[in-house]
């Protein structure tokens, strides 16, 4: 109990932290210059970036359709997207990416083992990290190109070691010699917390091995990745263009790029600031005013979460509500 309540302290603190760091934004601009960066953003264009946000959901569906296929489960697209979408809301207020392990518990209600469900969500997140790092390198080679900071470039560089290392396990782990030391090293604990830990963390090695070492499933599941992060950048090139009365495509992408990169590290709940903070600095060095640059920063991301919120919290309380129904008849919901 005391674990969990200092749990929230932090998270309420990061929260709280998160909020300041963007209150803070907004004074070194100034109040007056942030309103009149956000005067020609009418509903319209919020309503049009919705829609190319919405229509990244599309694609992580699918996404996890081929992924779940594979895993031999048979789930409806609809509760691929609710469960998918749950985990993004719940990572926003619950802490310690509390909702990737959601999403975990959701796919193994739906019928998916722990060891494959645990597997599917770590390689969306790394197919993520492998999309981000491909479309990085080029937009930032375009956009600043020599003049690119270090901060930026040691970013990239820790994200694609981070996607080769995970790309590693498949293509050298060829015979699991993971799994079998982690096998081995479960048979001696006496504690049987542990001995179950080291269980289960094997099996969902070996259902990541299997998942991350097929090529088929591989090449598709990247391609969507890639779209996925495509239409992200899209939802920031709508506001940016509208404030600088211009079609701006390149650099709010890569703000957006790399202001992902900047918050998958946890910090603040959802990256609130983090992301702000990163986007902000990304659009100021190539040469976007800082007021439009703040707002931007501030507007994208706060988009993507009241959407994500707005129907990931109402999915996870629906998939919640039906854990009696999809234990007595796991198929039942397949459309």
């Amino acid at each position: 109990m005391k674990k969990a309540k200092k749990t929230w302290i932090y998270h309420l603190i990061g929260t709280f932290a998160g909020l300041g760091i963007i209150a803070a934004l907004v004074f070194s601009v100034g109040w007056q210059h942030f309103l009149e960066a956000l005067r020609d953003v009418s509903f319209t264009h919020v309503l049009l970036a919705l829609f190319i946000y919405g229509l990244s959901w599309l694609p992580r569906t699918l996404r996890l359709k081929f992924l779940a296929v594979y895993s031999g489960t048979r789930i409806s697209s609809l509760d691929l997207f609710r469960v998918n979408i749950s985990g993004y809301a719940l990572n926003t207020i619950l802490p310690a990416k509390m909702g990737d392990i959601a999403s975990i518990g959701f796919l193994k209600m739906k019928g998916m083992s722990f060891g494959r469900a645990a597997a599917v969500i770590i390689q969306t997140r790394i197919l993520d990290l492998a999309a981000i790092s491909f479309l990085t390198a080029p937009v930032l080679l375009i956009t600043l190109g020599r003049s690119s900071p270090s901060w930026i470039l040691v970013s990239l560089i820790v994200c694609t070691t981070i996607v080769f290392a995970a790309a590693s396990l498949a293509l050298l782990d060829k015979n699991k010699m993971i799994s079998s030391f982690l096998k081995k090293l479960s048979q001696y604990p006496e504690n049987r917390f542990l001995f179950s830990a080291l269980t289960k963390i094997s099996r969902a090695y070996n259902d990541y091995h299997e998942l991350a070492s097929n090529r088929r499933l591989l090449v598709p599941t990247l391609l969507l990745s890639l779209f996925i992060w495509m239409l992200e950048g899209a939802t920031c090139v709508v506001f940016l263009s509208v404030m600088e009365h211009r079609l701006t495509v390149l650099p709010p992408v890569l703000a957006v790029l790399v202001a992902n990169i900047g918050k998958s590290v946890p910090s603040t709940p959802g990256g609130v600031g983090i992301y702000e903070t990163v986007a902000a600095t990304v659009l100021l060095l190539q040469g976007i005013p800082i007021e439009a640059a703040t707002a931007v920063g501030i507007l994208d991301h706060a988009t993507k979460k009241l959407f994500n919120l707005a129907i990931g919290l109402p999915s996870a309380a629906a998939i919640g509500g039906s854990i009696f129904t999809a234990r007595e008849t796991p198929h039942s919901l397949d459309l």
